[in-house]
């Protein structure tokens, strides 16, 4: 850790849990329009960061509030939460120089843990998971999606096999299904 800026250049990774999600979560090199005309190391730490920030599915965009200045805001169509780091520390941020949205910005403290539980708490709001019960089926995809509805009502056994072979498999593998109907008659003439 240094007062420097630009000094982080390349990016660390770490596996945690916010119920009910396992997250990963990336530190990179920050934004700086100054650092990648120098070219170089400093381009290519910027040229990394924003293909991270493509790739991910919500940006925790991290700001030292002890520090005075203007703080530019990332321009960014993906989910944002703002965070206000060192808030155990008396703040130089203010209204005249944090110009994002406060309604998605938290003040945590990383040294006392302070602020951590509601900084979780907006990351499962966030991404939609606040109310998720890991015990009931989750869809990823529109077909799934209307799977899942047709098997919620099917109308007889033959066509719930057909369903959850296609959910599992897709409609084009016929594999699955006939090694299915092995299984079963072997078991219906070892029975």
């Amino acid at each position: 850790v240094t007062d420097i800026a630009g000094a982080t250049r390349d990016w660390i990774s770490t596996t945690c849990q916010i119920p009910p999600l396992v997250v990963e979560f990336i530190d990179t090199a920050g934004l700086d329009d100054t650092l990648a005309p120098k070219g170089g190391i400093d381009r290519q730490a910027q040229k990394k960061t924003s293909e991270l920030l493509s790739r991910c599915d919500l940006i925790l965009f991290v700001i030292d509030a002890s520090r005075p200045g203007p703080i530019q805001p990332i321009q960014t169509d993906k989910p944002l939460i703002t965070i206000l780091n060192k808030s155990d520390l008396a703040t130089a941020s203010s209204d005249d120089n944090t110009p994002f949205d406060t309604a998605h910005t938290v003040q945590i403290s990383a040294k006392t843990g302070n602020g951590i539980d509601k900084l979780t708490g907006r990351i499962q709001t966030v991404l939609g998971v606040s109310n998720l019960d890991p015990t009931l089926p989750v869809c990823f995809t529109q077909r799934q999606e209307l799977l899942l509805e047709r098997l919620s009502a099917p109308n007889h056994a033959a066509q719930a096999k057909k369903l959850i072979t296609e959910l599992l498999f897709g409609s084009q593998n016929t594999q699955p299904a006939n090694s299915y109907s092995e299984i079963t008659e072997k078991s219906r003439n070892n029975a």
